[in-house]
């Protein structure tokens, strides 16, 4: 899985801890947008991957890292305690007292520029469930005292909505459904991708995702800016759609797949007629 370093053996449950394997398997019974992980030993939001191919500490690019930077760059700003502000705090990579702006700017990070790990959730979640995670470091202390923990969560708790509302209503959304009977088409087969724009749009291309159980539904956290959405479903025709995301509202991109049959013999009639 890219940089991540999941699949394989990280995507068995057997011999796990119970809480780990029950996590496992709902989260693959659940087809979650998005989700936050909580740590406690520094104050940051961390985005995949967590790892690299070479071992190294160094930047790990996702295939979705713009939306990633989008997700944890709205966490950080709207947290109401020191994630960007520079203060002191102590740094538990390097047991040295350093300005959180100084070592996490704008108080977000990729995971493998701060230090590499592999098998965590976040990673796992990406590649397994198609779920974009990130990890939130809510507190420099690794074990609060309880007196602090209305404090934390009164700091914590806007960045939270704000991250849920980027990732959900601010970014891109839609149905996808047959052309024909106009019914929701669901299920694995149905592949979803954020395709490149280029300049002013999405930076590369992205992992692919899939649509609600049953409803055809889906939502995407994706960088703001012009998104093209393309949709392939098993007997059907391909679809493309585009639209905008920015920070007041997000883009809504439904799409109608010509069942193939259909579409082969509309191709024919369209081929015959420029005949003449």
């Amino acid at each position: 899985g890219g940089g991540g370093g999941g699949g394989g053996d990280d995507d068995d449950a057997a011999g796990r801890q119970p809480e780990t394997a029950a996590m496992m398997r709902w989260s693959r019974a659940t087809n979650l947008t998005a989700a936050l992980n909580f740590h406690e030993g520094a104050l940051v939001a961390n985005y995949p991957w967590d790892g690299t191919d070479d071992g190294k500490t160094r930047y790990s690019r996702a295939p979705d890292d713009p939306a990633f930077r989008r997700m944890a760059s709205a966490y950080a700003s709207a947290h109401r305690g020191r994630m960007i502000p520079a203060t002191a705090e102590l740094s538990i990579a390097r047991k040295s007292r350093r300005p959180n702006e100084e070592r996490f700017k704008g108080g977000i990070t990729n995971g493998a520029a701060w230090y590499p790990l592999w098998g965590g959730m976040q990673d796992w979640h990406y590649i397994v469930t198609g779920t974009m995670a990130l990890t939130i470091e809510v507190n420099e202390v690794k074990w609060p005292e309880v007196r602090e923990l209305e404090r934390l969560w009164r700091e914590h708790a806007p960045a939270m909505l704000a991250t849920a509302l980027v990732a959900c209503a601010k970014s891109v959304s839609g149905v996808v459904v047959d052309a024909v009977t106009r019914a929701p088409i669901s299920g694995p087969g149905v592949v979803l991708t954020i395709e490149p724009r280029g300049e002013g749009g999405a930076e590369g291309a992205a992992m692919p995702f899939s649509t609600l159980n049953g409803t055809g539904q889906y939502a995407r956290p994706c960088a703001a800016g012009k998104v093209r959405v393309r949709a392939s479903a098993p007997g059907y025709e391909p679809a493309v759609g585009e639209g905008e995301a920015s920070d007041e509202k997000g883009a809504v991109v439904s799409l109608a797949l010509m069942p193939r049959a259909r579409g082969e013999a509309a191709a024919a009639v369209a081929a015959a007629a420029a005949r003449g």
